[in-house]
């Protein structure tokens, strides 16, 4: 069984080369996919600065299916009305952003978090101060960047998201 954030990423790259995560955004919600990230997300939080460090040597595919990870956990809390899965796809996003030490595709990506966070009554900048909290350099400073951004771009629509669904219920829909 993998238990070091060290192991869940040398996995992760391994799943990433093989295929496995492969058309992963339009897989139903939720997916077993959807653990395994969810796993390496709690490993990180639970993890020491010297171990978190290594997020910075995923590849970019890594960092997309940390994004697409946070867009469906944002679905599946307004889905099944449980804010708890919005904290771990808000430190999937910083995640996102530290591994790639840049924010701009995860930029597109946070209004879904901050959407559903309005749809469920969470603070918005509460949960995305407590996740800039758990997540170092870069993906902390992204978190806390679109927390003080004007409210007009922080919509979903500014970043080309719409709400919609999917057989199974709820979800955000790309418009671009």
């Amino acid at each position: 069984m993998l238990q070091t954030l060290p192991d869940l990423l040398e996995e992760f790259c391994r799943r990433l080369t093989s295929g496995t995560f492969d058309a992963y955004l339009p897989r139903p919600i939720p997916h077993d996919l959807d653990a395994f990230v969810q796993t390496i997300v709690r490993s990180y939080q639970e993890s020491e600065a010297d171990e978190q460090a290594l997020i910075a040597c995923l590849p970019d595919q890594g960092a997309s299916i940390l994004l697409g990870f946070a867009e469906r956990q944002a679905a599946l809390a307004v889905r099944t009305k449980r804010p708890s899965a919005l904290a771990e796809a808000a430190v999937a996003v910083g995640l996102a952003a530290a591994a790639r030490d840049n924010d701009r595709e995860g930029m597109l990506v946070m209004p879904v978090v901050w959407h559903a966070a309005a749809l469920l009554g969470v603070h918005q900048q509460h949960l995305f101060r407590s996740a800039a909290g758990k997540v170092a350099g870069p993906g902390s400073r992204a978190l806390s960047a679109f927390v003080e951004r004007k409210p007009e771009d922080q919509t979903l629509e500014c970043m080309g998201y719409r709400e919609g669904s999917d057989k199974d219920g709820f979800r955000f829909v790309r418009t671009w």
